[in-house]
């Protein structure tokens, strides 16, 4: 009877190249891994800071054009939530202020509008009044002459 026999010789040259081959794709395997990750985790965190941006950004130039209407904002709890927030009170504000100016910018017309009316009533009964009469003032009669000059001219 014959027992087969097994010998394992060591071939350095055989094992270097498989150690190497499995080192060199094994690297190469980790690297293009990473390199995904790293491309997906960019993509994700850059998407996650740009669209809360943009929609600031939107909102932004609504305002700077007068659009003082509430506007779509991110209503996050990160720092763009607490942005927003201060943005959107920031709005709200600037449309109270406006909104009062308006107020009192038609207040100020109304308030002209009556004193031009009010001056020409004036003016219409001083040139109307007989200028040689006298008025009678506390102390003393007063002539017209020195109190309306300008109906004296010649």
């Amino acid at each position: 009877m014959t027992i087969a026999r097994f010998e394992v010789r060591w071939q350095h040259g055989v094992w270097m190249a498989m150690l190497g081959g499995f080192l060199f794709w094994g690297t190469f395997g980790a690297l293009v891994i990473l390199v995904l990750t790293n491309g997906f985790l960019t993509w994700y965190v850059s998407r996650s800071i740009i669209k809360p941006l943009g929609l600031l950004e939107n909102a932004a130039r609504k305002v700077g054009q007068g659009d003082l209407t509430p506007s779509v904002l991110p209503r996050e709890g990160d720092e763009f939530g607490s942005v927003a927030d201060v943005f959107d009170e920031m709005r709200i504000r600037l449309k109270d202020s406006l909104e009062a100016q308006s107020a009192l910018e038609e207040d100020r017309r109304t308030w002209v509008a009556s004193v031009s009316h009010d001056i020409r009533r004036q003016s219409r009964a001083q040139r109307s009044a007989p200028c040689g009469k006298r008025k009678r003032s506390r102390r003393n009669a007063v002539c017209r002459r020195t109190q309306y000059p300008y109906c004296f001219q010649g």
